[in-house]
């Protein structure tokens, strides 16, 4: 829930280090996620003591260890050549290759002198390392003041490797808490020991506790906004609460401002607001836009996500969005992306409406209520005629058997309030109960009859020329059968493979009646005539595959469904495509989905409809996605529909080298044959650092410019991105 991933990453090289070097003090700050309190310390355990010598001096109460010696207690263990053990007062002396191991992480030292109760003592020319992120502190003199906090002279910190580190930091003082910061005074940075910057004070992030600070500044370039400043502050308010403030100045777009607010109530109960605002400039407009479609200066983008749990059965979830104008989503997405948002899950550029609702759900063991206002907006064109539901309650009753008989009942029941700026309005009361017969002869053949009464009555309309009411019936059957072989490989990975074979057929009956005078609001009102039989085979293959623990585990490789419906009657309204009447046949499209996963690394997905009387598809939805062992992948998605859609998104990564990564992507609107968004790169990854440089194009559309921008980003494995620039070219 809480604060995103770019977040999480806070920086010690405030970007003044390549403005000036005369700054002096600056600090940073990590988000890191709401944890629970910690277990009770080492010191309040038990202590076990191995060595290939020992002997106990019971006037001092001292042990002396000599040769392997282990000391045991808790989750730490000390190990060294000697050691002197004082059984009152829980001190150690430990001399000669001395290693302390704390869970993942440990400090090694020529000696140290310790108390295991307190966690207090000095080591010399010592090394700690927490696998965590890989960082390694290295000081002449280190004094351990605490549990996870330590004194040091003479330092140095890194997340390189070996003895000549890509980068690291060095202090003459450096004070470290592991659940907050390291204050290094002194300080410089330096690449390949070559200083680069030097800095008083400064302070640097240690990974574990939540930290109010700046993040990682970022600065950009464009002819249309100028210079760039984007900047963040992060709040840890309280142990559940924290917040983002964000401030993007550009000398020629404007100042934009951010806010997101995150609460957790229990790890049920949770939620988050998110409002961005920027007020463009005149000239910024005029010069972005060829046409500024429902735009102003004034931009501004709301979020609110939040669900609270009375028990598990009782809750109310809630979401809203507002945005100031249509074109937000395509012109904001990278601020609105801040935000781990449903907006930020999804491809904004694509977005046909917004929703905003809050409901009320009550569960019971066969029945559940849900009351809900559900508000829609659409953001493709005006929203006068979008139907609203303010409100809609829904009941429904799971399917049980009737006084223990084979014959099963439930039913499905609503109220809606239907409103509207411009069109029908009223409200609809839907019950709908269905009765079931099902059969299973001996597990080899299943068949279920169901037949469905439907009432639904309308209030308010306002054309009084509407019908009130309509009775209606529906009837559902299906026949199935189930043949399964299971295939062994014995002494291989895949132990056994599961072939199953599901033929089914369907027959769906719902009678003709004229429905003309009923109003027009969503196809719940379209129960139209249909008199149709499906029939369908189903071939799933499923493996169990033996894990490297030794468990076993079962795994879907393939699927494949392909069936076709015969209309013994002519369907009228939706059930009828849209085609002229001569064009109209009995037979429908042969439709078709298949899955398939042959390896962990292979994967694809289809869905295909063939019409058999123009010998061509109808429609179909393609996507295959392709990775090796190195981190190579393609991936490839692809969606048509016959004099409709057609489009194209193709993403791919190519390891050059065993650091050198490159990347592509492209989106096309192949029915226009148009590019949407093209992205090249570059990635370069070291032990500790990374690089990243990417190209982006995008073409005039949604009436603004083309855009051409290319990015530059520096990290450092444990700080982040300390650097970052990007300009654009119209």
């Amino acid at each position: 829930m809480l604060p995103s991933l770019h977040m999480r990453r806070l920086f010690f090289l405030n970007i003044l280090v390549l403005l000036s070097l005369a700054l002096p003090t600056f600090s940073f700050s990590k988000a890191i996620p709401f944890k629970p309190a910690p277990v009770a310390p080492a010191g309040d355990q038990p202590v076990t003591i191995t060595a290939d010598v020992m002997t106990f001096n019971q006037a001092t109460s001292e042990y002396l260890a000599q040769g392997n010696v282990e000391i045991i207690q808790g989750s730490q263990t000390l190990k060294a050549d000697r050691v002197k053990y004082n059984l009152n007062t829980q001190d150690a002396d430990a001399a000669g290759k001395v290693l302390l191991i704390q869970g993942e992480d440990s400090l090694a030292s020529d000696a140290m002198k310790l108390n295991l109760g307190t966690q207090m003592g000095t080591v010399t020319n010592a090394t700690i390392f927490m696998k965590e992120m890989n960082y390694r502190i290295t000081g002449k003199e280190i004094e351990r003041t605490g549990p996870d906090s330590y004194h040091i002279s003479d330092g140095i910190i890194t997340t390189c490797n070996g003895d000549r580190p890509d980068w690291r930091i060095t202090g003459k003082d450096i004070k470290v808490k592991l659940s907050g910061n390291a204050v290094i005074r002194d300080a410089t940075f330096q690449v390949k020991n070559v200083p680069l910057a030097y800095f008083p004070i400064a302070a640097y992030p240690m990974v574990t506790e939540r930290q109010s600070g700046f993040l990682i500044p970022k600065f950009n370039f464009s002819s249309g906004s100028g210079a760039e400043f984007n900047t963040a502050y992060y709040w840890a308010i309280s142990p559940r609460t924290d917040s983002t403030i964000y401030l993007d100045l550009a000398t020629k777009k404007g100042v934009g401002e951010g806010l997101e607010y995150r609460y957790l109530i229990n790890p049920d109960s949770k939620g988050k607001f998110y409002l961005y605002h920027t007020t463009e400039s005149s000239k910024y407009f005029h010069h972005e836009y060829d046409d500024p479609l429902d735009r102003d200066n004034e931009r501004l983008y709301a979020n609110y996500e939040g669900e609270y749990y009375f028990s598990p059965t009782f809750y109310t979830k809630a979401l809203y969005n507002y945005v100031s104008d249509r074109e937000v989503y395509k012109d904001y997405s990278e601020e609105i992306k801040r935000s781990e948002s449903l907006a930020g899950r999804t491809s904004l550029r694509s977005r046909e409406k917004d929703e905003s609702l809050i409901f009320l759900t009550k569960n019971w063991d066969n029945y559940s209520l849900t009351t809900d206002l559900d508000y829609y907006r659409n953001l493709l064109g005006s929203n006068d005629k979008t139907l609203q539901r303010l409100p809609q309650i829904v009941l429904s009753g799971r399917r049980q058997s009737i006084l223990g008989s084979p014959a099963f009942l439930s039913f499905e029941s609503s109220y809606n309030t239907l409103w509207r700026e411009v069109g029908q309005k009223g409200e609809r009361f839907d019950l709908h109960p269905t009765l079931s017969l099902p059969f299973n002869f001996n597990n080899y053949v299943k068949f279920n009859a169901a037949v469905g009464l439907r009432e639904v009555s309308y209030v308010g309309l306002n054309r009084e020329n509407f019908d009130k009411n309509r009775t209606l019936f529906d009837v559902h059957a299906a026949l199935s059968t189930n043949l399964i072989r299971v295939f062994s490989f014995p002494g291989t990975e895949i132990e056994k493979i599961r072939h199953s074979i599901e033929p089914e057929i369907a027959y769906i009956y719902i009678p003709d009646r004229d429905q003309e005078e009923l109003p027009g609001f969503d196809p719940l009102n379209d129960f139209n005539k249909q008199n149709t039989v499906v029939y369908s085979v189903t071939n799933r293959f499923t493996a169990r595959v033996l894990n490297p623990d030794g468990s076993y585990s079962e795994r879907e490789l393939g699927f494949f469904k392909v069936g076709q419906g015969y209309n013994i009657s002519k369907p009228v309204g939706k059930s009828l495509p849209d085609k002229d009447e001569e064009e109209y046949h009995d037979f429908t499209d042969v439709f078709s989905e298949l899955r398939f996963t042959l390896h962990p690394l292979v994967y694809c997905k289809s869905q295909i409809g063939y019409n058999p009387y123009e010998n061509n598809l109808s429609y179909y939805n393609i996507l295959v996605n392709l990775e090796d062992q190195r981190g190579d992948y393609f991936n490839i998605g692809y969606r048509y529909v016959r004099e409709a859609i057609e489009g194209l998104h193709f993403r791919s990564k190519v390891k050059l080298s065993s650091a050198w990564d490159g990347f592509y992507e492209i989106r096309r609107n192949e029915f226009y044959h148009t590019d949407l968004e093209s992205i090249y790169g570059l990635d370069y990854n070291a032990q500790c650092w990374g690089l990243k440089f990417y190209y982006r194009e995008r073409p005039a559309q949604e009436g603004r410019k083309a855009e051409n921008k290319f990015a530059l980003i520096f990290t450092l494995t444990g700080l982040g991105e300390i650097a970052s620039f990007s300009g654009s070219m119209d």
